[in-house]
């Protein structure tokens, strides 16, 4: 991702004013939500949905938009949607505040479904923290990330355990 201050990545730790604007752009994703979203009629609603729909579904969905939309079966298609796009920009985050040497927010951005190599294990969890990895693993459950399993496994975490919340990798 490119603004009109450089690659996202590339920002934290370069000024104060490009943390201001990476932080700016992290709150406003944090709140983004085509979920939550109220569009203007029900017409708006249903080409958003067309737009971010799983292909195969469209044609079924245009024949039955009606009762697509009273039974909001689009729900889950717009949740998906938003998973995706924090996902994209959230990595850009993660790599960026990694790199900068910002160990809280990279591990904040980290559970939006950022793919975490072994080398970026080293990086955040020093020294390793049972309730880092605890929160760590259970989002990458959360978003399939296979990769940032078997790499927060190998250092460690218990996919047994359960985060703040209650869940588990498991659940």
């Amino acid at each position: 991702l490119i603004s009109e201050h450089g690659a996202l990545r590339d920002l934290p730790g370069r000024s104060i004013q490009d943390n201001a604007f990476v932080q700016k752009i992290g709150k406003k994703l944090k709140t983004v939500s085509a979920v939550k979203a109220r569009s203007s009629n029900e017409q708006d609603r249903v080409r958003i949905l067309t737009c971010i729909v799983d292909k195969g579904l469209q044609p079924l969905m245009l024949q039955n938009t009606r009762s697509y939309m009273e039974n909001d079966l689009s729900s889950d298609h717009f949740l998906k949607f938003d998973t995706f796009v924090k996902g994209l920009l959230s990595e850009q985050l993660f790599r960026g505040y990694l790199k900068a040497g910002y160990r809280q927010e990279a591990l904040e951005w980290a559970h939006f479904g950022v793919e975490i190599n072994s080398e970026d294990l080293e990086q955040l969890l020093v020294p390793p923290c049972q309730d880092e990895l605890r929160s760590l693993i259970v989002a990458a459950a959360k978003h399939g990330n296979t990769l940032t399993l078997e790499n927060l496994l190998a250092a460690g975490a218990d996919s047994a355990a359960a985060d703040k919340k209650g869940f588990t990798a498991l659940m």
